[in-house]
């Protein structure tokens, strides 16, 4: 199980340095119900909307899973 955990954070972390939105949302189911600090997003198009969103305003952004997996969440940092 942390194996396959792993490797999904892996798949995670590479489609976010790619910095596509699309790819990152398929990662979602498509009846996906997403609370990102207070906001809710309800499946996939709109969580693909806010990836979109967040990577044009934050080139640069570089989330690590590690610190998701320690605090079961994460923030936005650049």
């Amino acid at each position: 199980m942390l194996a396959e955990l792993r490797g999904r954070l892996d798949e995670f972390e590479e489609r976010q340095s790619e910095h596509d939105a699309k790819s990152l949302s398929l990662l979602y189911s498509k009846g996906c119900d997403v609370n990102q600090d207070g906001v809710r997003m309800n499946g996939r198009d709109e969580v693909m909307a806010s990836w979109k969103t967040f990577l044009g305003a934050n080139p640069k952004a570089i989330i690590d899973s590690e610190t998701a997996i320690e605090s079961g969440q994460w923030r936005e940092s650049n």
